[in-house]
């Protein structure tokens, strides 16, 4: 009965179903061309000298500037075209050598942002060995769709890459870095800068102290008497170095001890430190004898006083 129906449908219905499904096909293909007008994705590539981070497992770093490891690294900017546009992935592959053998190597890098109409952004990859050549190259958005880099986009992808391992791996660095390395580069200046100013401050501080210590040590010094006196042996004229000039110093260095303890980190407070100078037995004891203990205890204090007063006076 339907077969007998359909038979006898007027050949002008049948006309009007087929220009409206080829109408339904027509509109559908206008609307996923207009989608895919709207979502257009640019790609852009260019290498860069790119920093490691420290857990980062699996580079063999063997290149350093200003104390940060790199490696060389693909950038690509990321462009859209038509209207906003979250981009989640970016994802290239490239033969290589490992191993002496040809291999496939895909890598990849999550994004995870948003670009606006006319918008970009950039992701980074790690590239570990040298590429013989890039096969594919695309970025995945939120909805799982991926947009694939043209063959046009792929082979300057593939000539940027032969000029950049042309290069000397110092021509690389002096070339073009990544704004990532360079923030890690200023970084780690401006800590190095800040340990050398540290260094310099403390060195200043430590040497107002060692400055102070050695006014201290010299107005010490001088409390004791016939500090700055030139014995002979014997005596030619004035002061001699005598029992009675031994006890007398014996006891000015004595005075100052508490307040040696407070110098002690001067070497040249040692040399007073606990000294006292040995009286000889003798009350008739010889001027050689005399002149000896002299020399051996009492002239380094004469010496050392000298000196700390040559260098806090200024002038020997």
């Amino acid at each position: 009965m339907n077969l007998h129906l359909l038979q006898h449908i007027p050949e002008w219905l049948s006309s009007v179903t087929a220009k409206v499904s080829l109408i339904a096909a027509w509109v559908g293909l206008v609307i996923t061309m207009r989608r895919e007008f709207l979502e257009r994705v640019r790609l852009k590539f260019k290498f860069k000298t790119t920093f490691v981070e420290e857990d980062d497992e699996h580079a063999d770093v063997g290149v350093e500037i200003d104390g940060v490891p790199v490696v060389d690294g693909l950038l690509v900017t990321i462009t859209s075209k038509g209207r906003g546009i979250t981009i989640e992935q970016f994802r290239c592959e490239y033969r290589s050598f490992s191993c002496d053998a040809l291999r496939a190597i895909t890598a990849g890098t999550h994004l995870g942002e948003h670009i606006g109409q006319g918008k970009a952004c950039e992701g980074r990859l790690k590239i570990y060995s040298k590429p013989i050549t890039f096969t594919s190259a695309l970025v995945v958005d939120s909805t799982g769709k991926s947009w694939k880099c043209s063959r046009r986009g792929l082979t300057r992808l593939n000539n940027e890459s032969v000029l950049w391992w042309s290069k000397k791996p110092f021509q690389k660095q002096e070339s073009s870095s990544d704004k990532r390395l360079t923030e890690k580069r200023r970084a780690k200046q401006q800590e190095a800068l800040a340990l050398e100013s540290a260094a310099a401050l403390q060195s200043a501080q430590d040497h107002q102290r060692v400055t102070e210590m050695k006014r201290k040590l010299y107005n010490l010094l001088r409390r004791i008497n016939w500090i700055e006196a030139d014995f002979q042996f014997p005596p030619a004229a004035g002061t001699s170095f005598s029992i009675s000039t031994i006890m007398q110093i014996n006891r000015d260095i004595e005075s100052i001890q508490d307040a040696l303890v407070e110098l002690a980190d001067l070497p040249e407070s040692k040399v007073v430190l606990g000294v006292a100078i040995p009286t000889p037995a003798n009350l008739s004891a010889s001027w050689d004898e005399l002149g000896e203990i002299w020399k051996t205890k009492f002239l380094p204090i004469q010496a050392t006083y000298r000196k700390v007063k040559g260098e806090v006076l200024g002038k020997d």
